[in-house]
């Protein structure tokens, strides 16, 4: 991906890697180096940064989406919480991110219980959602993300997606047995071979 020279980093949605490191720093109280921050891109955990020249800026910066720090604080709670290790968060990561639904239809129950926990944490950062974990109040509202799958007529894993929804409309909808694909959600995030959407 390259952005153009003209556009303003920040209206484009990315922030430097000094930026990404003192957010880190200040909002989750996690230290990282630049060089950590590499490995990061490099192994496929977040997005690569992207190195060019920028409006305003001397010589060559390296920039990254917005959602990288918050998503780096989720792999730190994946590792601490759910004892996940990096080679696993990627590798899941990247099965959702890269999209191939029949390896994922191929994990047995352990393997696909961590894959929905690693794609839940991300589907989660895309939007800025941090307590993927634990549900808490936002907004007034109590939310909960929800994981579900789309199949296709042959049965084959189609699409991911991942609701965030208010607890009472899925509490409500276990009574009515409203499928979780027809409940109104305050995001919903689908990982698909045509990449991520939000909608």
């Amino acid at each position: 991906m390259t952005i153009s020279l003209n556009n303003n980093i920040h209206e484009n949605d990315y922030l430097t890697k000094e930026e990404v490191i003192n957010i880190l720093k200040q909002k989750y109280k996690i230290n990282i180096t630049s060089r950590a921050l590499k490995f990061y891109g490099t192994e496929k955990l977040i997005e690569p940064g992207i190195k060019d020249y920028f409006q305003g800026f001397i010589g060559i910066l390296s920039i990254y989406p917005k959602q990288t720090p918050l998503m780096i604080n989720h792999i730190k709670k994946l590792q601490e919480i759910f004892k996940l290790k990096l080679k696993e968060i990627s590798k899941y990561r990247n099965l959702g991110y890269e999209f191939d639904g029949l390896e994922i239809n191929n994990l047995n129950k352990i393997e696909y219980a961590k894959f929905e926990t690693v794609i839940t944490a991300y589907a989660c950062a895309e939007v800025d959602y941090i307590d993927w974990f634990e549900i808490k109040s936002r907004n007034g509202e109590v939310h909960q993300p929800v994981f579900y799958e789309k199949r296709d007529k042959n049965n084959d894993i189609e699409e991911i997606h991942v609701k965030i929804i208010e607890i009472n409309v899925l509490g409500k909808s276990s009574v009515t047995e409203t499928p979780i694909g027809e409940l109104p959600a305050y995001k919903e995030i689908i990982f698909s071979k045509k990449g991520v959407q939000i909608i």
